[in-house]
């Protein structure tokens, strides 16, 4: 596992924006147009910035997978994130999807805890890489070093066939909303409550 530096950006965007091509939920945010590729790989670049300024990119060994993680305590409003956001409506997203982001942002910070955790928003593996326990492994070293930075691990997903897999791997299913679209809100927490 390594903890992904500013020169890691072109790798993880990479990885990201290859993994989730074919996601249709991600199209929830991304303006639908000819340029989409483009406005998919400038979404992986903002999340990767974000992450950078407010959390961990975490790359796998053989730099096959990734995820960007926050420490939502830590998010806060600065100079540099309100550039990446309008930078983000302009390539990426357009100001209609960017309002709908946020709604949901708004009411996902609702469903999630208010305590310490670290949250998983973006995590891939490359296209050519799946189906090959790949993703699992490199979720399990997550998990890892979340609990080592003692705090449960906390993400969603869209996408309900693969909840019974995180469920397998441990998660708990603790919410889910009906939004845009339907959303499975999972978490980890510490081994007996952090104790």
């Amino acid at each position: 596992m390594i903890r992904a530096k500013y020169s890691h950006k072109n790798i993880v965007v990479d990885i990201l924006s290859s993994a989730y091509q074919e996601n249709c939920g991600l199209y929830l945010c991304v303006k639908r147009d000819k340029k989409m590729a483009y406005r998919l790989t400038k979404l992986m670049e903002y999340i990767f910035e974000i992450c950078y300024l407010f959390g961990d990119i975490i790359l796998s060994d053989d730099q096959q997978a990734c995820a960007c993680l926050l420490y939502p305590e830590k998010k806060k409003i600065t100079s540099k994130a309100i550039w990446l956001t309008i930078k983000l409506v302009f390539q990426s997203t357009g100001l209609r999807k960017l309002i709908l982001v946020c709604r949901g942002e708004l009411t996902r910070r609702k469903i999630r805890p208010q305590k310490y955790y670290l949250y998983g928003w973006v995590m891939g593996v490359k296209p050519l890489q799946q189906g090959r326990g790949i993703g699992g492994a490199f979720l399990e070293e997550i998990i890892n070093y979340s609990f080592a930075n003692k705090r449960p691990f906390y993400f969603e997903t869209i996408i309900p066939g693969i909840v019974d897999w995180y469920q397998k791997l441990g998660f708990e299913l603790y919410h889910h909303e009906k939004m845009a679209c339907e959303v499975f809100f999972l978490r980890k927490e510490l081994p007996n409550n952090g104790s």
